[in-house]
């Protein structure tokens, strides 16, 4: 279980190596106005108040990596990797 669970692992951080590079590369970025977006979204999906839902995510930063993260796998569809 150990080994699997360290191959997930190095698999993950690979994973995560290979978009951040993208995301310098392509300069993918995230602006203020999406992430209240997402927030706006989140809050009404959920019911619950924008700052609420700030804080059960981690806070904007936590989203805009998210954010970026979704862009980067929307780019990568677009220009298929």
């Amino acid at each position: 279980l150990r080994k699997d669970l360290e191959k997930e692992a190095k698999k993950s951080v690979r994973y995560r190596l290979f978009l951040n590079e993208i995301i310098a590369k392509e300069n993918i970025k995230v602006s203020h106005e999406e992430i209240h977006e997402e927030l706006d979204n989140v809050a009404k999906m959920y019911g619950m108040p924008v700052d609420d839902v700030k804080n059960a995510l981690g806070g904007e930063e936590y989203l805009e990596g998210e954010l970026r993260y979704k862009k980067v796998i929307e780019f990568l569809k677009e220009n298929n990797w």
